[in-house]
C-alpha cells in the first residue's frame, strides 16, 4: 500500500488538494458534492432534483440546452437564491427549492458549477448541493 501511495505522490500527473487527489479524472476520494455522470442521470428522473445550468445565455444559444434543466447564469446565482420563493418562481420559472431538495449544477468543465454549488451550500445552507465536473453535452 505505501509503495502505491509513494508512487502516486511522486507521479507528476497527480495533484493533491486537501484530502483529495486527482489522477487523470479518477478520484482517490471524491471532492465533496461531486457527482459522476451515472448519478446525475439517475437524479434527472427525480422530480425533487433541480438541474441548474450555470452557463451564460450566449452559450445556451450557441451549444444548446439540457432538457429538464433550468438556467441561472453563475453570476446570477447569489441573487437568485437570495430571492424569496415568490420572486424566484416569477423570475426563474420554477418553484424555489427547499434547503433539503437536491440541486445539481453543471456547465462546460465543472468549474463554474462547483463555484455555484459551494456558494449555495455555504451561504444559503442547501444541504444537498452537488455539481457535475463534466460537460453539459453529456446530459443532452
Amino acid at each position: 500500500m505505501s509503495f502505491v501511495v509513494s508512487k502516486l505522490l511522486s507521479n507528476p500527473n497527480v495533484t493533491k488538494a486537501g484530502r483529495s487527489c486527482l489522477i487523470k479524472r479518477s478520484y482517490c476520494q471524491p471532492p465533496p458534492g461531486l457527482l459522476e455522470l451515472e448519478a446525475v442521470k439517475t437524479h434527472q428522473n427525480n422530480k425533487r432534483t433541480l438541474l441548474i445550468d450555470v452557463r451564460e445565455a450566449g452559450e445556451l444559444q450557441a451549444h444548446g440546452i439540457v432538457p429538464g434543466a433550468i438556467h441561472i447564469p453563475v453570476g446570477e446565482v447569489p441573487a437568485a437564491f437570495a430571492m424569496d420563493s415568490q420572486d424566484f418562481e416569477a423570475k426563474i420559472g420554477v418553484k424555489k427549492p427547499d434547503v433539503d431538495d437536491p440541486l445539481i449544477f453543471f456547465c462546460v468543465k465543472g468549474i463554474r458549477a462547483k463555484n455555484a454549488k459551494d456558494l449555495v451550500a455555504e451561504k444559503f445552507q442547501y444541504k444537498q448541493s452537488f455539481y457535475y465536473p463534466g460537460s453539459f453535452a453529456h446530459l443532452q
